[in-house]
């Protein structure tokens, strides 16, 4: 799809969204959940920009929405973060509680950078005080999917916050980018996956997010953006991966690379972790790879309904059900 076609999703989803949540406004029905969440969609669109203006300046963009982009795929991870310690086995862990505001979960490594993006979201909770932490980093992630032109997600709120770490899950459970070859990459990210009652083509759709962000040396040790369009939602993760020659990164800005393993394209400007490299070597996921590589609506009806899946984990089984609608559509 032309990137034409695509901007033109973007900015079709921004107005739709907008038009309801002032609907929603003018009704002076703020006091209703799913008012309270459409009016938050429309805070952290307004905030962004002003969020990063000092950290990221991004000046060969064209428009500060994106600015906004372009960072904003840490929202995504924020949000996977909190969900990515849920247990099916005994149902700990998950997007209740949000314990990552404290120690340990603050300081593990899997983490790194992620304060910064839960320290600029402080100005839309300041706006709700009554809404919870592990809701509102649950929906950041919700909305960057959406106002890029991804599909929409799956969501309930209801989750409630933990008062400090003490119930905080182990430092094991969320994946990592380098198991240690192979046959462990496979076996790790299966492990990490399946606890959380995830199947093999769910894992790969999940992995599909990988199409936004980058990686920062001094968060993870890895560097560069997975895609060329790193701040659109799109199936160029997967094209990327079956069409390009990978190969492990040597050298970086004219010096040698010191930092972990990792895989580069051609050009060097694009990366692969050998997480992501392990996809298209195990046949079980490659051929969901080289699917969604294929049908970019096949991939986002999946993984709106993984990610969906993902986001629900670990929240009580009192909050409200919204279905395949995000809040800011339901009324």
């Amino acid at each position: 799809k032309s990137s034409r076609v695509k901007s033109s999703r973007i900015e079709s989803n921004r107005i739709e969204s907008s038009t309801k949540n002032a609907m929603c406004m003018n009704e002076r029905n703020i006091s209703s959940p799913a008012c309270m969440y459409a009016y938050m969609t429309d805070r952290l669109l307004d905030e962004f920009p002003i969020f990063y203006r000092c950290t990221h300046c991004f000046v060969s963009y064209p428009s500060i929405f994106s600015v906004v982009l372009r960072r904003a795929g840490t929202y995504i991870r924020l949000a996977w973060h909190c969900c990515g310690t849920y247990k099916k086995e005994d149902n700990s862990g998950g997007s209740n509680g949000a314990r990552m505001r404290f120690s340990p979960e603050a300081k593990y490594g899997n983490n790194a950078g992620l304060d910064r993006a839960r320290a600029s979201l402080e100005p839309v909770k300041a706006q709700f005080p009554g809404l919870s932490y592990a809701d509102l980093y649950t929906y950041a992630g919700v909305v960057t999917v959406e106002e890029a032109g991804g599909p929409k997600i799956p969501y309930k709120p209801g989750r409630v916050d933990m008062e400090d770490g003490a119930s905080s899950d182990p430092d094991d459970r969320l994946p990592n980018a380098d198991y240690g070859g192979r046959d462990k990459n496979v076996s790790g990210i299966r492990n990490i996956f399946y606890r959380m009652g995830f199947n093999d083509g769910e894992i790969v759709a999940l992995m599909g997010a990988h199409a936004m962000g980058r990686c920062h040396t001094q968060d993870s040790g890895f560097w560069g953006p997975w895609t060329n369009a790193e701040t659109t939602f799109s199936n160029e993760y997967f094209r990327l991966l079956t069409e390009e020659r990978w190969s492990p990164k040597t050298m970086h800005e004219g010096k040698p690379w010191t930092g972990p393993d990792q895989f580069e394209d051609a050009t060097g400007n694009l990366m692969m972790l050998p997480v992501d490299m392990m996809l298209i070597m195990e046949p079980a996921f490659k051929k969901y790879v080289e699917m969604y590589a294929k049908d970019e609506d096949k991939f986002f009806t999946d993984f709106a309904s993984a990610f969906g899946k993902l986001l629900a984990l670990g929240v009580p089984e009192a909050a409200v059900p919204i279905g395949a609608k995000p809040w800011y559509q339901v009324w």
